[in-house]
């Protein structure tokens, strides 16, 4: 293993993302899911900070 491999640390899990609340399928609000929970992105109450505390 080179050195620069050991420093890194992956994580196989894929982000999850989905629409809701849109007209089409391809619209709509944008939400991941973090720590077993759906969260909004991008929105003017998040504070995404409270978070990784």
């Amino acid at each position: 293993m080179l050195p620069y491999q050991q420093m890194l640390d992956y994580d196989e899990t894929r982000p999850e993302f989905r629409l809701i609340d849109g007209p089409s399928v391809r619209q709509g609000k944008l939400q991941v899911r973090f720590r077993d929970r759906w969260r909004s992105v991008c929105t003017q109450l998040t504070k995404y900070g409270k978070f990784f505390r």
